[in-house]
Formats: structure tokens, sequence, C-alpha cells
């Protein structure tokens, strides 16, 4: 309703009046969406900066380079070998679980002492 009034009250001045309001219009348009714009970009680079200083320990990423290195050769001599064989590195690391293996049930939960390794090759020999 008051938009409507507004609207034909405009269309009874002169044109230079409603050039005048319309450039004012635009610039209040203009700066409503380059505030937001502003707001948005301005957040996206603090968070891309938070984002780029962390940096994880050097013993953590030493950590991943083992476990990568430990999966990559189980991966590896399970592709290579024989069903059930193993590679020669992982012989003397892995221990052999003694239960019987004619048994459907699961191999026994780990107490934490032994590694990931020694429980996939146990598995599969199951």
């Amino acid at each position: 309703m008051v938009i409507r009034r507004t609207i034909n009250s405009l269309k009874t001045r002169p044109h230079d009046e409603r050039l005048a309001f319309a450039g004012m219009c635009a610039l209040f348009v203009m700066v409503v969406l380059t505030g937001a714009w502003g707001a948005v970009f301005f957040k996206n680079i603090q968070n891309a900066a938070v984002e780029e200083s962390y940096q994880p320990s050097a013993q953590t990423a030493v950590n991943q380079q083992a476990a990568a290195a430990a999966l990559s050769s189980i991966v590896q001599s399970t592709i290579t070998s024989d069903p059930g064989a193993q590679a020669s590195d992982d012989l003397a690391s892995t221990t052999i679980d003694s239960t019987d293996t004619t048994s459907d049930t699961l191999p026994p939960a780990s107490n934490g002492t032994t590694d990931v390794a020694s429980q996939l090759q146990a598995a599969l020999h199951q």
C-alpha cells in the first residue's frame, strides 16, 4: 500500500526528481549488496588463514608414514604371494595365533599389545 502510494506520487513529479529517486534506490541496493559480499569474502579469508596455520606435528607425520608402510607391506605380500603366505619382513614381527582354526568364531579381541598387522595376518590365516 505504501509502495503503491509512493509510486503514484512519483508519477506526478518532474522527470529530474524521478531520476534522483531511482539513482538513490540503485545506490542503496549497491551498498547493501557490496556490504553482504564483503562480509562473506572476509569471513572466507579469515577461515582460510586459520586452516593454513594448522601444522601437524612431526611425530604425527612419522606415525602416518609408518602405518602407511605397514599397510603397504601387507597389501603387497597378499597380492604378490600365495594365499596365506607372508613377506619375509613380516615373518619376524608377526605372531601366529595358536587357537583352533576350525571354529567359525572371530579371532579373540586384542588387549592392545599386538599391532594391527599381526591381527590382519592372523585373520587371513584362519
